[in-house]
């Protein structure tokens, strides 16, 4: 009887982290850059101005940023499970509009309206992990959801316009791509199992009380007081968003700086996406092994800044390529741990995990949408040269990944073995 419950369970489990994956894939990373990579097509078009056309790159992020942290307080009041049905729904609804703006002011509404949709998919998928997972499985299982990212990521960027092709419009490759976005809510509402908070995995693996209901005023005290919380937000702020201005300002270095076509600088840029699966999938099993998470944080996120920052300067296409692949491998611990060592802190858990993924996506969102323009406006200030090009991009990533190292030096260690070694000496005592 015990071991056809644990099957059972095990079942449950592995069709909630199939669904996750897929979401974050189409709901998330396709929905973004699908967008950005078939902008150049449809601006031309329509005729729409280059500010108008960076405004509308940005639009998805500043959706993003203005529903992370209401999709984190509806998924730790609501069922998890109806949030993301209806979010996926609505959000198919979103990107098949896509293919049919025709306006700027329409085509920002909807660009906004998919980086609203697509935020409360992102946090969803953390809330669903927290609530089946607790920390002998919730690493690796956030890992493949970033894998799963990565994915959308590539795809969106990649084969956009090669789907366009296939069904001969770009327009019809946003309403494909919306009715596949309902088809999965179908999906889901067939064959993904419901969990309430009171069976919060995680939670029970803390200690916490799975019964006790926290009020939202409560609850973002606890978040915003936390020093663990705010370190880990701190760190994802500088780190994903030095990234970002790698993923979005690297083309325009690159080619600037020595002379590569704009395709090659696409295809260097695109190699982070390609090793960070790899990263996400194998660096969490060693992590695990290890035992603990901050050493591997401290290790790795200066080193992806680094390599990030010096593939520019090799001034050799293979070379700058395996830098940035080497540097996205490495995320798969100085992306992840941050958010990790967040929620295995007993105060944060999974009785507030959506709410504090909110804050967390919430401000990553805000700074990701300013660091490309303040690596802009540095360039500019020191006169706008090719010098104050290379001064700029070292800037952005030695203070901010050197930022966020040490925000994650000041953490409380929340990896089982550092936990059970301390346990172990204090009962030694």
């Amino acid at each position: 009887m015990g071991q056809t419950l644990n099957k059972n369970i095990g079942v449950k489990k592995l069709i909630v982290v199939v669904a996750c994956f897929i979401n974050v894939i189409t709901g998330v990373g396709y929905v973004i850059t699908s967008w950005s990579g078939m902008l150049p097509i449809i601006a031309e078009e329509f005729g729409w101005t280059t500010a108008q056309w960076g405004a509308l790159v940005g639009a998805t992020s500043v959706g993003a940023a203005i529903m992370a942290s209401v999709a984190g307080i509806l998924y730790d009041k609501f069922s998890a499970r109806k949030v993301i049905i209806i979010s996926l729904i609505v959000l198919g609804a979103a990107i098949a509009l896509r293919g049919y703006v025709s306006s700027f002011v329409l085509a920002y509404m909807v660009a906004v309206a998919g980086g609203v949709l697509s935020s409360v998919i992102d946090v969803g998928g953390m809330k669903m992990v927290t609530l089946w997972f607790d920390r002998d499985q919730m690493y690796k299982v956030t890992a493949v959801l970033f894998g799963g990212g990565s994915v959308g990521y590539f795809i969106g960027f990649n084969l956009s316009i090669w789907l366009s092709d296939l069904l001969g419009s770009w327009k019809l490759q946003f309403v494909a791509a919306g009715a596949f976005l309902v088809f999965t809510a179908v999906l889901w509402l067939i064959f993904v199992p419901e969990r309430s908070n009171k069976e919060n995995a995680l939670d029970k693996d803390l200690g916490n009380d799975t019964e006790e209901k926290i009020p939202l005023g409560k609850a973002l005290k606890i978040i915003l007081t936390s020093r663990q919380a705010l370190l880990c937000i701190f760190a994802e702020m500088t780190s994903s968003s030095m990234i970002l201005t790698f993923s979005t300002i690297g083309p325009i270095a690159f080619t600037t700086f020595w002379g590569c076509d704009a395709a090659e600088a696409g295809f260097i840029i695109s190699t982070s996406s390609l090793s960070g699966i790899v990263g996400y999938l194998v660096l969490p099993s060693i992590g695990d092994k290890f035992g603990r998470r901050k050493p591997l944080a401290i290790i790795a996120i200066p080193l992806s800044s680094a390599l990030y920052c010096l593939g520019l300067f090799t001034e050799d296409f293979t070379m700058a390529c395996v830098c940035t692949m080497v540097a996205g491998l490495f995320n798969g611990w100085g992306l992840v741990i941050p958010r990790i060592l967040m929620l295995e802190t007993k105060e944060i858990g999974g009785r507030l995990s959506g709410t504090a993924t909110g804050v967390f996506v919430t401000m990553a969102k805000i700074t990701c949408a300013l660091f490309p323009s303040l690596f802009t406006a540095l360039y500019l200030a020191w006169g706008g040269e090719i010098s104050d090009l290379l001064k700029s991009w070292v800037f952005m990533f030695a203070v901010f990944g050197g930022a966020g190292t040490i925000a994650i030096l000041f953490t409380k260690e929340t990896g089982k073995k550092a936990l059970e070694k301390a346990a172990q000496k204090a009962a030694e005592k």
